[in-house]
């Protein structure tokens, strides 16, 4: 069944899936491998929504920077949260994507990065890539910008600093901070060390960038294994940590959450900061917190916020809000990107990928 492309009105919530989209979104996304054991990555809005290539954003950030307003439209600080920026590419790019300045630039990050001979993990999706968005030479910056790195793994944030100083990136707006994000404040342990005591433990390796320990990995250890391995790191919710450090008092543009299983509890502790954010994309799974949450009941508090949802695939949508299938709740690893509805253009550019998917 192909489905009639439409000009989307994302002014308003968006009516409900008919049948044929039902269908169509179970024949792009069967149900069958999605209960199995989720670390097998057999499901298949896992294998749909695999390092994402957000073109939606990318191209609307584009064309608003190629606008016959874009010079006024300069006047308007971006303001971008990255929660778990791992290793910064993507929050460079965001940056540059966002304040059309050029001095972010992923590959000189990647060097300051492995400055001294810093050893750094491999990034699952290739974000330390050359792509990053074409700016035109006459593009003005758009000053007072902020983009905001937060990242808890001690031995991470560390380097991720180093780079930003050695960059003079601090100047043009870009934040490090070492906290980790959740649904209340507090503190907790975060690895500094290799947590295995045996050779060959590789999983167990804790290096700058290591994508998948975080706030669940000290918890496992002796309390002796503790004191070597950990150190205390302050929590803050999302709502806390923009009331403190956030210097602008409009939009915050993209929200990005990525903290290996706790991003429904920044989520749940950013209601204020959700009220004026534009795009939010997060990360579902089996881990942490997410084990004992629903998809579902996040969906709809996003949507009660005021957010349509998608799982975000390559160049692909498939709307999640209001199109809900009962095997999305299995907690399968997955990329979900959503769009405030005030964001009109956005809004429907993303509604127009998701009808375009359909046709696929």
């Amino acid at each position: 069944t192909t489905t009639t492309l439409q000009q989307a009105d994302a002014t308003q919530k968006l009516p409900r899936c008919t049948e044929d989209q039902l269908r169509t979104i179970g024949n792009h996304l069967p149900a069958d491998k999605c209960h199995m054991h989720p670390w097998m990555q057999r499901c298949s809005f896992t294998q749909a929504t695999n390092c994402p290539e957000q073109t939606w954003i990318e191209q609307f950030y584009a064309n608003e920077s190629m606008k016959k307003g874009a010079a006024s439209a300069s006047n308007i600080s971006f303001v971008g949260i990255s929660i778990g920026c791992n290793k910064g590419f993507d929050a460079i790019a965001t940056m540059r994507m966002g304040s059309w300045n050029k001095r972010f630039d992923k590959v000189s990050w990647g060097e300051a990065l492995q400055a001294d001979g810093v050893d750094i993990d491999a990034a699952v999706c290739k974000q330390d890539g050359n792509d990053q968005a074409q700016l035109q030479d006459d593009v003005k910056v758009r000053s007072g910008s902020e983009m905001h790195c937060v990242e808890p793994m001690p031995m991470t944030h560390a380097v991720l600093q180093q780079a930003a100083n050695s960059l003079g990136l601090v100047d043009d707006g870009f934040r490090v901070a070492n906290y980790a994000i959740s649904k209340t404040s507090g503190t907790a342990l975060f690895p500094t060390a290799n947590l295995g005591n045996k050779s060959g433990e590789d999983y167990q390796r804790v290096k700058v960038g290591t994508e998948n320990k975080g706030l669940d990995s000290c918890a496992k250890l002796s309390v002796e294994r503790q004191k070597e391995a950990c150190q205390e790191v302050a929590i803050l919710s999302l709502d806390e940590y923009v009331s403190k450090h956030v210097a602008s008092q409009g939009p915050i543009h993209m929200l990005s959450i990525d903290v290996e299983g706790y991003d429904f509890d920044v989520m749940l502790g950013g209601r204020e900061a959700l009220k004026r954010t534009h795009y939010v994309e997060f990360e579902y799974n089996w881990m942490g917190s997410w084990r004992h949450q629903h998809l579902e009941e996040t969906i709809q508090m996003l949507d009660e916020d005021g957010f349509t949802c998608y799982w975000a695939g390559k160049d692909k949508l498939w709307r999640i809000t209001d199109c809900w299938k009962d095997y999305y709740d299995k907690h399968n690893w997955s990329n979900v990107a959503c769009v405030s509805r005030s964001q009109v253009e956005l809004a429907s550019r993303m509604e127009n990928l998701f009808l375009q998917t359909l046709k696929g």
